[in-house]
């Protein structure tokens, strides 16, 4: 490895430990002042119970995601055994990563001011990835659209692809888990 190059490896267990934590902070709805003592708990809270066990055999050499800086870019690279173990992984709502060549000019919507301030402020103390940026919450909110939805309207199942944020202006939402409902959702984040 020469001077100009810098190879950092993330062990195997880091995507699911942080993917598992960042869904805490979702269905918890924690706000975002408050996300470092809930890290410090959640993460104490997992350093006492069992560890991260690979489904990896032992035998194998456990390599995780590589990512190499090098003057000419950044490269990243999967092993197999990262591979097999997102197989292995839960499914959960959240859908894959957005295509980052999609053309998105044409999605955004109009919003009064009102609206868009509101939506706003509920972006920034829900969703984990803008933060506190406000041109990041303000990026997000330009492409959110209303949906109306009827009485006894699916609007997410459970394992389908997607990629999409709710917020609940009016109503209740039941949320059902293998036929059993296991929460309710209502529009108590908008103020």
């Amino acid at each position: 490895m020469s001077n100009n190059e810098q190879t950092i490896q993330f062990p195997v267990a880091l995507k699911p430990l942080l993917t598992d934590f960042v869904v805490n902070v979702l269905r918890d709805r924690i706000p975002s002042d408050q996300l470092p003592s809930y890290a410090v708990q959640y993460f104490s809270e997992r350093q006492n119970t069992q560890p991260y066990i690979s489904t990896i055999d032992d035998n194998r050499e456990q390599t995780g995601i590589f990512l190499t800086n090098q003057t000419n870019g950044v490269v990243s690279e999967k092993s197999d055994d990262s591979i097999n173990n997102e197989k292995q992984r839960r499914k959960s709502v959240w859908g894959g990563s957005p295509d980052p060549d999609r053309d998105l000019t044409d999605k955004i919507v109009m919003k009064n001011p009102d609206v868009f301030e509101k939506l706003c402020k509920i972006v920034q103390d829900t969703v984990i990835y803008v933060g506190d940026d406000p041109s990041l919450v303000k990026q997000f909110v330009k492409y959110l659209a209303p949906k109306n939805v009827s009485k006894e309207e699916e609007i997410i199942r459970q394992g389908d692809e997607g990629d999409y944020f709710y917020c609940i202006e009016s109503g209740k939402y039941d949320v059902i888990v293998n036929g059993k409902k296991v929460s309710e959702l209502d529009n108590k984040v908008i103020n």
